[in-house]
């Protein structure tokens, strides 16, 4: 009998302690929501998720993370789960027509098609009671960076803050260019009309996006950092990836 009693004493801790993973898990991502939400803007449905912490009051800062071109809301989930993690709401979307993979309205995608896109969100999202007041920020990568940057610019006041990866300022189709040259000096005074906080990453061996061009960007700016991600391209992985979380994470909730 007393054997048995041991056998079950053992079994028990053994479960426990087999539960404490999954345990921690759920904790874990307990600390915030994720939602698939389509936002009707004008005659499109733009697909996204939305990360919302749990534990950070009524209301809380948020980053509208646009993708890449040829990306998707995919590419950002991980930025998304963190940010919410650490008290900050996150939403990551499909630009209408970014990418074959796009779960938003198929549309003729072009830079002015996502400047659209992305003020159609920005719209949405002041309406809702939870964002906290001036604590909108705008953030995108490389081609979604400059998107991001020209609405910055065209509602300075509305935009609590501006984080561009990369942010492709050069003569692209997208630009109704072919590619040959850097167009920062048509876009300085339309970028430039932003003049809150400013983040920026770029990677010194990124060969689509060259350091110099974002350098040279960064000059339309009077409150910028722009942080050297050494050894990295077009994109960052990694511990880089992880340096870029944690930095965005600081930028937002130092209040900038």
């Amino acid at each position: 009998m007393a054997f048995m009693k041991k056998k079950w004493k053992v079994l028990l801790i053994v479960m426990l302690i087999l539960a404490i993973p999954g345990t921690i898990f759920l904790i874990y991502r307990s600390r915030y929501t994720e939602d698939e939400l389509i936002i009707t803007s004008g005659d499109r449905q733009i697909y996204g998720h939305l990360f919302q912490p749990r534990f950070s009051g009524s209301e809380y800062p948020l980053v509208i993370l646009g993708h890449g071109y040829g990306g998707s809301y995919s590419d950002n989930l991980d930025y998304g789960r963190y940010l919410a993690e650490n008290g900050v709401a996150c939403y990551v979307f499909d630009f209408c027509g970014g990418s074959e993979d796009s779960r938003s309205t198929k549309v003729d995608m072009n830079i002015f098609t996502e400047v659209e896109d992305l003020n159609g969100i920005t719209d949405y999202m002041l309406e809702q009671s939870w964002l906290e007041k001036g604590r909108l920020f705008l953030a995108g990568k490389s081609l979604g960076g400059s998107v991001a940057a020209l609405v910055a610019g065209e509602r300075p006041q509305e935009i609590g803050g501006l984080i561009l990866h990369y942010p492709f300022f050069i003569r692209s189709e997208a630009f109704g260019g072919d590619g040959s040259k850097y167009i920062v000096d048509d876009m300085v005074e339309k970028i430039g009309r932003f003049q809150g906080p400013v983040l920026i990453f770029n990677g010194d061996e990124d060969t689509y996006v060259p350091l110099e061009c974002t350098k040279k960007a960064s000059e339309a700016y009077e409150n910028v950092e722009l942080i050297v991600m050494e050894g990295s391209g077009h994109g960052f992985r990694g511990t880089a990836r992880v340096q870029v979380k944690e930095k965005m994470k600081q930028f937002i909730l130092s209040g900038s």
